[in-house]
């Protein structure tokens, strides 16, 4: 028994190397570099485009079938956490202006705009119209303590 050996390059060894799948252009029989490339960036794309297109198709569904939802709960503080905030910025403020810590004068800014926009929570929490300018002017801000301390707010 005698065993044949043969070059890659001859033709009967061409044909053999040949698959079937890979698509045969006109004068590239062989495939070429253009054809690994274009396999290489099939094999690359193709199951990160089947993935992206399962998460979009499952995420639709998702959103088709769940039932309608509640109206979200509304995001303000309860009343109880407004009055100690109120009670504590009132403090902090009497705190800062006592002292000589360094930039003062932006800390009692950041302390009083916290405490307007507290003012606001309240009047909102108990139905009561918001004060219309921000930052609150002095009498502004007297008066809205006035409307809060006559509905019953004590800080």
């Amino acid at each position: 028994m005698s065993v044949t050996k043969f070059h890659w390059r001859d033709t009967p060894a061409r044909g053999m190397l040949k698959l079937g799948w890979i698509p045969v252009v006109a004068g590239n029989e062989g495939g070429g570099p253009m054809t690994v490339l274009v396999m290489y960036v099939g094999y690359a794309v193709a199951p990160a485009a089947v993935l992206y297109i399962a998460v979009r198709v499952t995420r639709r569904l998702v959103k088709r079938s769940s039932s309608p939802r509640r109206p979200a709960a509304p995001l303000g503080r309860d009343l109880l956490r407004l009055v100690d905030d109120l009670h504590r910025l009132e403090h902090e403020y009497s705190r800062i202006e006592r002292s000589d810590s360094p930039a003062k004068a932006a800390r009692l800014r950041a302390v009083n705009l916290a405490y307007d926009d507290t003012l606001r929570e309240c009047c909102l929490a108990l139905g009561l119209p918001e004060p219309g300018e921000r930052p609150l002017s002095g009498l502004l801000r007297l008066q809205t303590e006035a409307e809060l301390a006559q509905h019953g707010l004590v800080w």
